[in-house]
């Protein structure tokens, strides 16, 4: 009598049983693994990376099945700080989704989704792309060049890197010159609440009610309409390279809070009593 075993299944490991760890490690690992279309995962599948591609501001840039294991599909980061980050997710032949932690538990332990940024970019800003050509976003919605060129060449799996200097908005209006990969990580570690902040979230928790009025360190006193406007800031740096002082909000102001609620603000003690309220919900 003859046994015969699917060639693209590892010795010994049955799908339906299996370690999430190991068949994880199996369907990276398998030669013939054949590109489909997102609506050919199963429903769970589907379901679940169309939440994780809403939530964290991702697209499925490539999904794959291994025949007889289960499935892989690859994300990238459509904008922000992270932009062009790739990250896998892994399923089961039914559909659920394996845990690289090993298990059977149905979700990744410990994969809470990824934090996004609390600040927006002050446009235009460059990227270089792996192949050393430039993208330049123009304003919050040109993120889709990055995403058109990893579409041209989806081979590359590097991420493009920022051209720094570049000026970045919180939700609270503070603004802040970035011009190193190393303040870039310590802005995003604000955003998580740790560095100086460990221990407390404290990603505001309200947005400015535009117009708002910032007095520069000559004098100049800028408008502000609306998010986008916060480039008349950049601007002002870069034609004063030598300024090291920020501009200054002019109070009162206005905030609103996830809920609806509005809050006049009269003074930068308010404004950071407003923030430590974000960090104790």
């Amino acid at each position: 009598m003859f046994i015969f075993a699917a060639c693209n299944q590892q010795e010994g490991l049955n799908p339906t049983t299996s370690d999430d760890a190991a068949l994880i490690s199996a369907i990276q690992s398998a030669t013939n693994k054949q590109e489909i279309n997102v609506s050919a995962l199963p429903t769970d599948s589907q379901d679940e990376v169309s939440g994780e591609c809403s939530r964290d501001e991702k697209y499925v840039a490539t999904a794959r099945m291994a025949s007889g294991l289960g499935y892989e599909v690859s994300m990238r980061q459509t904008r922000g700080s992270d932009v062009g980050d790739e990250t896998s997710a892994y399923f089961d032949l039914e559909g659920r989704r394996l845990s690289e932690e090993g298990g059977r538990s149905g979700k990744p332990r410990g994969k809470k989704g990824r934090r996004k940024d609390c600040f927006d970019f002050v446009y235009p800003v460059t990227l270089t792309m792996p192949d050393a050509s430039t993208v330049t976003v123009a304003d919050s919605s040109g993120w889709s060049a990055v995403k058109d060129w990893y579409e041209a060449n989806p081979d590359v799996n590097d991420r493009p890197s920022l051209n720094f200097p570049v000026d970045i908005t919180f939700e609270d209006g503070t603004t802040k010159t970035i011009t190193s990969e190393d303040e870039m990580r310590e802005a995003k570690a604000y955003c998580g609440g740790t560095g100086d902040r460990k221990g407390k979230d404290r990603t505001p928790c309200f947005d400015l009610t535009y117009p708002v009025n910032i007095t520069m360190p000559d004098g100049t006193n800028l408008t502000i309409e609306s998010k986008e406007g916060w480039s008349a800031v950049k601007d002002w740096h870069r034609n004063n390279p030598d300024a090291t002082e920020r501009g200054a909000l002019q109070f009162p102001i206005t905030i609103t809070y996830e809920g609806g609620a509005t809050q006049t603000i009269n003074s930068e003690e308010e404004m950071r009593a407003a923030r430590e309220t974000c960090g104790n919900d």
